[in-house]
């Protein structure tokens, strides 16, 4: 696990804790079946192979690290030194091959894990039911909120979406430095994420069945 020491720290123990994920199974409790990709999107994690497809709206000087396609777990320790960073803002959005996630905070990033799971339970002890979508892709912020002195700053937390791959989006906990959102997915899709440098942003990608 790796604090927020700099760029090419966070890229280089980023790419091996997905390597080594990978080579042990994961423990998202979900095997991805092979798909036949998307000729407009890329599959693999350098950004000069990456396409406009895969950019979208999105400023590719603005890309601070590029993790590739895995249904496996991706997570990053949060810096422990860091005030909590605010979840300002989440957008969901359907392109070409992939649906994408959008979460933005102020004043950075806070540590994050990704997992799928078919058994995702709702509020900040797991207890409450989730949505009906047959899987989820729970999505964890440590050291983060998303109030402001118990004001909410997400407006809709909880959307239903009916793209291909993302079904909803739920905020699930936000509690004791912890922001967990449900990502209700059409069963055990592949996803990456992109960090954004500027105007901090997690940028979740769930790839099309």
């Amino acid at each position: 696990m790796f604090a927020s020491s700099g760029i090419d720290v966070r890229r280089s123990f980023a790419v091996l804790l997905v390597s080594m994920a990978s080579a042990c199974g994961g423990d998202a409790g979900q095997e991805s079946e092979p798909r036949e990709p998307d000729p407009l999107v890329s599959t693999e994690t350098p950004r000069g192979t990456m396409t406009d497809a895969d950019y979208g709206v999105l400023e590719p000087s603005e890309v601070a690290l590029s993790l590739p396609w895995t249904g496996n777990v991706i997570s990053r320790d949060p810096d422990p030194t860091a005030e909590p960073a605010q979840l300002t803002a989440v957008s969901t959005d359907r392109s070409r091959g992939f649906d994408r996630v959008i979460f933005s905070f102020s004043p950075a990033l806070p540590g994050y894990r990704l997992a799928m799971s078919t058994e995702a339970g709702s509020g900040c002890d797991g207890t409450e039911s989730a949505s009906d979508a047959p899987a989820h892709l729970v999505v964890e912020f440590e050291r983060a909120v998303s109030n402001d002195g118990g004001s909410p700053l997400v407006r809709d937390r909880s959307r239903s979406t009916g793209f291909p791959a993302l079904v909803d989006a739920v905020q699930a906990c936000d509690m004791d430095g912890t922001v967990r959102w449900l990502l209700g997915t059409s069963g055990g899709v592949d996803y990456r994420i992109l960090e954004m440098s500027v105007n901090p942003r997690l940028v979740v990608d769930l790839r099309h069945p």
